[in-house]
């Protein structure tokens, strides 16, 4: 028998994918608008920072670009 999200998630129209996906991608996105990880962690309901950090938040390749981005910058400025 379906679950409850699979029949939303049908009627939406959405593919299927698991609602733990769901959950990986809204640490990502909370990670990457500054949410501090303990706030993340609490809204994910997580008795731990290391399963948010370790498992939940992943980095995506414009985060990654934009992070080696930095140094450059900073090598840049004028004293």
């Amino acid at each position: 028998m379906p679950s409850i999200f699979d029949r939303f998630r049908t009627v939406a129209g959405l593919p299927h994918f698991h609602i733990h996906h769901l959950k990986h991608t809204t640490a990502t996105l909370l990670r990457e608008e500054g949410t501090e990880l303990h706030v993340i962690s609490g809204v994910l309901g997580h008795a731990h920072l290391g399963t948010t950090a370790d498992i939940y938040s992943e980095i995506r390749p414009a985060t990654q670009r934009t992070a080696l981005t930095a140094p450059d910058h900073a090598l840049r400025r004028e004293p």
